[in-house]
């Protein structure tokens, strides 16, 4: 079964995971073919191919010959080609934004399958068509379509349970996108077990991507971050690209969300540049939305628009519609904002607002509304301001989640206290306190001690501590207004300005002393961050000085066996530099200097390990691969992967522990 599986997968993807060299040299040679075609099965079967290819290259031209090949498929009543050609169509009207036209095409290959009997096509088209008609908002349809998968998942077989799995995880994903996360989890656990029972690891790393964005909305960063590393273990075990390249986005989110925007950069450009060779423009533009997103973290204005513009240049070449343009354009209006040019902003806030109400997406018609009221509130157009605030918090409340509803609270206070109308700004601050109160409360589903993120509690206490501030002054000021018009209470309100003015400065004092210490912990994070980034690319230099030694070694052995020479002598030498003992012993010198518990904890547990151990169990703590390891320490590959394994044992780890997780805790105890 699982072979079954696994075929008909590659078979579905395998368009998309050929480089764009390789494409383009198909496209070509079925483009010759075309003058030649005769309108017959064979035909049909080209233009099919040819609309395939064109799928990740040109949209308009993918559907221009997918259409070709349908009509003549149905000229000859060939159901082969109309369901190929029909599913891909429906695919490039997906990529195109165009809801409407993908589902009628998933409806009519879906049809089309049914009549042929073919049930596993059938539950393969069905899944896409479910998640079609949910994204175009026809939640009714989807439940009914819902419905028929689970009933028709039986039919399939020894396929069944992949099929439920299936449905499963889609299943969770709506769950996810209306904040229903505990029936979210529910689904995904039960896919989960499927798929690692009939052993397909694909979809557990795609489940484990899925989980962790969910992790990431109720802020459990630790949770997101594991999940998010789980799932491009998997996928870089499998070559599998897509599912790579979503969890080192989902790494760096959670970077810049702990603000740690220059890791997060650092993780995305090497993927950005090998995206952009390869040729994936999808791809790439999802690349180029997370840089855009860690370069804002980082007030880097200037290369967030290079790389905004990138992505809004390419989205238009590939003739993408509505949502990643809307999103793209979004971002530059936003960035222009930022640089104070409102001419651009706005530009580009009008392309966002007509994509967005073309597609009916409601997360980017609420980023755009706020938008609009900062560029209103720059205008000094305070009534218009106030009428986008007012369209953007009933957006929020109907169908979106609390914190939006949070960010236009707060908003709110800031235009009312602009324009002199305290009490209304007290009551909205108030109301966005209340929000991010509950919140919070999500927060305490994760563990911010595990992840060490001293900044980003550092963050949050400042901003709990700066809402109470304006809470107090705002207080004052509108007791301030009213003490004027009440001169009986006027020694009263002297009294308490005084007192309150004395316990102000003594918060702040409080608060300054422990803003001290945290910039202080906060500096000596950093410093050991920067000291294990040293030690990892000096023992990197060191793997690879290694590599080269090893090359040596292997050519001079060649040579001394064919020509007879005595080449020992530089045998030896490249012997020695493979395994200098030196090197190791500075290894673990400049290890122990900033990890010092790692190895004391290590011993007091595993007394036993060697010296050689211990060193393994230094390397695999700073994330070396098996390679890496067998380059650094001058061993084979096979010998590297023996070790580790034999370390597991000796470990004493079951089989479901993580060895890197494991090792990387021995910091901490």
């Amino acid at each position: 079964m699982k072979k079954h599986i696994i075929v008909l997968l590659f078979l579905l993807i395998g368009v998309f995971s050929q480089a764009q060299q390789t494409r383009r040299q198909n496209i070509d040679t079925l483009l010759s073919q075309l003058p030649h075609i005769k309108e017959d099965t064979a035909g049909a079967r080209v233009l099919s191919r040819l609309g395939s290819f064109y799928l990740r290259v040109d949209l308009d031209s993918a559907v221009l010959y997918l259409e070709r090949s349908i009509e003549l498929s149905e000229k000859l009543k060939f159901s082969f080609g109309i369901l190929n050609s029909k599913q891909s169509l429906a695919a490039a009207y997906t990529f195109k934004g165009e809801i409407d036209r993908a589902i009628n095409a998933y409806q009519g290959a879906f049809e089309e399958a049914l009549v042929s009997g073919d049930t596993v096509r059938s539950m393969l088209i069905l899944i896409e068509l479910i998640v079609a008609t949910r994204e175009k908002g026809d939640s009714k349809l989807a439940d009914e379509y819902f419905k028929m998968g689970y009933e028709l998942a039986p039919k399939t077989n020894e396929y069944s349970d992949y099929f439920n799995a299936r449905l499963n995880i889609n299943r969770a994903s709506f769950f996810h996108d209306d904040l229903l996360y505990d029936s979210a989890f529910f689904y995904w656990d039960k896919a989960l077990k499927t798929m690692e029972r009939i052993q397909l690891p694909g979809f557990t790393a795609v489940i484990s991507n899925n989980m962790a964005s969910a992790y990431f909305d109720i802020y459990d960063y630790p949770k997101a971050l594991d999940a998010h590393k789980k799932a491009f273990e998997i996928a870089t075990a499998m070559d599998y690209r897509p599912v790579e390249i979503d969890s080192q986005l989902g790494i760096a989110r959670v970077y810049s969300a702990i603000d740690n925007a220059d890791l997060a950069i650092n993780r995305l450009l090497p993927v950005y540049e090998e995206e952009k060779q390869l040729g994936n423009p999808t791809r790439t533009i999802k690349v180029e939305l997370e840089l855009i997103r860690a370069y804002n973290q980082k007030k880097d204005f200037d290369n967030a628009i290079v790389i905004a513009n990138a992505a809004y240049n390419r989205g238009k070449s590939l003739g993408l519609k509505a949502a990643n343009i809307s999103s793209i354009t979004n971002n530059l209006s936003k960035l222009w904002l930022e640089k104070n040019d409102i001419d651009s902003s706005l530009f580009y806030l009008n392309i966002s607002d007509s994509l967005a109400l073309i597609n009916e997406r409601n997360f980017p018609k609420f980023s755009n509304l706020l938008l609009r009221v900062k560029l209103k509130n720059l205008e000094g157009k305070h009534m218009e301001t106030l009428d986008y605030l007012v369209k953007a918090d009933s957006l929020a409340s109907m169908v979106l989640g609390p914190k939006q509803r949070a960010e236009v609270s707060y908003m709110k206070y800031l235009y009312y206290r602009e324009i002199g109308e305290l009490t209304n700004a007290l009551d909205a601050l108030e109301r966005s306190n209340n929000l991010r109160d509950s919140l919070r409360n999500l927060e305490k589903r994760g563990d911010l001690i595990r992840l060490g993120s001293e900044i980003e509690t550092a963050n949050k206490q400042a901003e709990i501590e700066k809402r109470e501030g304006e809470i107090e002054l705002l207080t004052i000021e509108i007791e301030e207004k009213k003490s004027r018009n009440e001169l009986l209470t006027i020694a009263f309100g002297s009294i308490a300005m005084i007192m309150v003015l004395i316990a102000v400065l003594s918060v702040r004092k409080l608060k300054s002393s422990r803003k001290l210490k945290e910039l202080e912990s906060e500096k000596l994070q950093d410093e050991l961050i920067q000291k294990n980034r040293q030690l990892t690319t000096k023992a990197l230099q060191d793997a690879r000085k290694n590599q080269v030694l090893d090359s040596l070694l292997t050519e001079t052995k060649i040579i001394q066996t064919s020509r007879n020479t005595d080449l020992s002598k530089l045998i030896r030498l490249a012997k020695e530099g493979i395994n200098s003992e030196k090197k190791l012993e500075l290894f673990t010198i400049q290890f122990e200097e900033t990890n010092p518990n790692f190895y004391k904890n290590l011993r007091d547990l595993h007394p036993s390990l060697s010296p050689r151990e211990e060193q393994i169990c230094a390397l695999v703590n700073l994330n070396f691969s098996t390679k890496e390891i067998a380059s650094f320490l001058g061993i084979e590959a096979s010998s590297a992967t023996t070790a580790r394994y034999r370390l597991r044992q000796k470990l004493g780890l079951e089989k479901e522990q993580n060895l890197i997780k494991y090792l990387q805790g021995l910091n901490e105890l």
